[in-house]
């Protein structure tokens, strides 16, 4: 049934009207792309917030589960020696039987052509098809520097269709890897851009090192590590700042050293290499000390606060 919307019930004179489904999909798909324009991380945190809330209330109400696990990762198999099944999220979704789902997946941070699928099922739902919308997965990681305007647009799509959209997530969005790729570095770029600056600086004299300790004369190869120190940098100093830890399963250490290895061909990753693993475990296990503080004295404080409200944000 046509929705109808009033234009200001308190001016007399003032009739309701009715909005066209083409007006109201054309108006949807506006807001959305609206998202490619600059705005604050507290706009931001606060669309994204929007679509956490739907999607919570839609699960608080979800019919015919299977378990009351919130991932995965928390179901156990007795066949198994009670094992974990696998990594990833659970949702569910009830749907009419002539209905039909619009899966998507891995944008990448590709906005474009995440937009083209949410553009369809708008259309098609505002003409009142039984159309639904799953996002099936990786949207957090990617080289094109579009992942928050995708994660804004699919936080948004959920509250505004609550009961029609439903996210899932993928690898790409376990907090380690959107630490290491996409979407840490992204919205330092975006709000924190002198941040940045003095990340990108950073992270080059480190990348520089690592290949002069490792002999390691392919610049494309050496570059292959800057998303590390890049992260490593960020979340030594949002630890500085004074950020809370985040969880040591979030992020592998021990799989960032062999891959250093694989990089540097070292039988051992040392130097700056080292160094690096040590900030990233140190910052998803434990908060910094004194004697880290009195260390870092000598460091832009002001910097560290904004890689403090980055961390959050990313961990958010």
């Amino acid at each position: 049934m046509p929705r109808i919307r009033e234009l200001n019930p308190h001016i007399p004179g003032v009739e309701a009207w009715e909005e066209k489904p083409s007006a109201r999909a054309e108006a949807t798909v506006r807001d959305l792309e609206a998202l490619r324009e600059p705005h604050s991380m507290q706009e931001s945190e606060k669309i994204i917030a929007e679509g956490l809330a739907a999607a919570e209330r839609k699960r608080a109400r979800a019919e015919g589960r299977i378990s009351f696990a919130k991932n995965v990762s928390e179901i156990r198999h007795e066949r198994h020696d009670g094992k974990k099944i696998a990594e990833g999220a659970v949702s569910y979704i009830k749907v009419e039987n002539d209905a039909v789902i619009i899966n998507a997946s891995d944008a990448h941070g590709s906005f474009d052509d995440l937009m083209a699928a949410i553009k369809e099922f708008v259309q098609r739902r505002e003409r009142g098809e039984h159309i639904y919308f799953n996002y099936s997965g990786d949207v957090s990681s990617g080289d094109v520097d579009q992942v928050i305007p995708c994660i804004e647009a699919l936080a948004s799509l959920q509250a505004k269709y609550p009961n029609e959209v439903t996210i899932e997530f993928g690898n790409g969005e376990r907090r380690g890897t959107s630490l290491l790729v996409g979407l840490a570095r992204e919205a330092t770029k975006r709000f924190a851009p002198e941040l940045d600056t003095y990340l990108e600086t950073r992270t080059q004299e480190l990348v520089d090192q690592f290949a002069k300790e490792n002999n390691i004369t392919d610049p494309k190869k050496a570059k292959r590590s800057f998303n590390i120190f890049y992260a490593s940098e960020l979340l030594r100093l949002a630890r500085m700042g004074g950020a809370q830890p985040g969880r040591a399963h979030e992020l592998n250490p021990e799989f960032l050293s062999r891959m250093f290895k694989a990089l540097g061909g070292m039988e051992k990753a040392g130097g700056v290499a080292g160094e690096a693993v040590r900030n990233l475990r140190l910052g998803v296990s434990e908060p910094a000390r004194g004697w880290d503080k009195r260390k870092a004295s000598g460091e832009n404080q002001r910097f560290a606060k904004e890689a403090k409200k980055i961390f959050g944000y990313r961990k958010n």
